[in-house]
């Protein structure tokens, strides 16, 4: 799945329906094709970040992401799921079996399997990755710390270390 940078004009020549992320004031443009769903079209307002694309492990369903907007397609049904507008720039997307998890600078997602919102959490420092270890989300802050979030509770670790 290739997301081609294509100008405004472009653009605007794709269908309405098939813009699933549209940035008010963009000043970048791609076209992305998304199996059955064919051409759609993204926009967003960076010059420096560029579009995420994560599949579900079994493909029904794609995420998409850049700046501050997240999409998620549900690609047997040929409709959005999930748009959700962010408080801070994503930094990843990770789909897992059993969850999915969102990285923004301040924030993490934890959305469950029909894309509902398991929980929100804020960050003391800006979030740079993501990753599992059994039931807990390793959050790697850009300082240098790392916090440990349960995945069944929604709760932080007391104990925060450094990597």
């Amino acid at each position: 799945m290739n997301i081609n940078n294509i100008n405004e004009s472009q653009f605007q020549k794709i269908d309405s329906i098939r813009k699933i992320i549209v940035h008010d004031h963009a000043r970048r443009f791609a076209s992305i094709n998304l199996r059955n769903l064919g051409k759609c079209g993204l926009s967003w307002r960076s010059d420096l970040i560029e579009p995420m694309v994560m599949f579900s492990p079994d493909e029904s369903t794609v995420w998409i992401g850049v700046d501050q907007q997240l999409v998620a397609l549900d690609l047997n049904q040929g409709k959005i799921s999930v748009a959700l507008p962010l408080n801070s720039s994503l930094v990843q997307i990770l789909a897992l079996s059993f969850i999915t998890v969102v990285l923004t600078e301040l924030e993490v997602f934890i959305l469950n399997l029909d894309n509902s919102i398991q929980c929100i959490k804020g960050l003391p420092e800006i979030g740079s990755e993501i990753s599992i270890q059994g039931k807990d989300l390793i959050i790697g802050l850009l300082d240098g710390d790392v916090l440990i979030l349960n995945i069944e509770t929604g709760n932080f670790k007391e104990t925060a270390m450094s990597y």
